[in-house]
């Protein structure tokens, strides 16, 4: 079930998804990462003020996007946002603050260029 409170209707979201997908294929992309909050609620309804935090939607080009933020804003996503909770994720507060990992992964920075 997706949030009550959604600010995109379900036919517009879907269509949001298509024309954003019709791009993604002639690009030959397997999947968008998306960080930047317009366009977070472009994709999910999610009006994401927390963008000072690692959050982002990995949006595939044949499955369910996924959203990624830190708890409380992950668990708030559920009320407003066009996807289930089910298709959200909480990251560990430790992966805000720790200088040493990629956020949302909890995969070391790579060193050296």
């Amino acid at each position: 079930m997706t949030g009550e409170l959604t600010a995109v209707d379900a036919a517009e979201y879907a269509d949001r998804l298509r024309r954003v997908r019709d791009k993604m294929r002639e690009r030959s992309l397997a999947a968008l990462v998306v960080s930047d909050p317009a366009n977070l609620f472009y994709l999910t309804g999610y009006d994401a003020w927390s963008f000072y935090t690692p959050q982002c939607l990995v949006l595939p080009a044949a499955t369910e996007p996924h959203l990624f933020a830190r708890a409380q804003d992950a668990a708030g996503a559920t009320f407003t946002c066009n996807l289930p909770a089910s298709r959200s994720t909480a990251t560990r507060r430790s992966l805000c603050i720790d200088p040493t990992c990629i956020p949302s992964t909890g995969l070391p920075v790579p060193r050296g260029t």
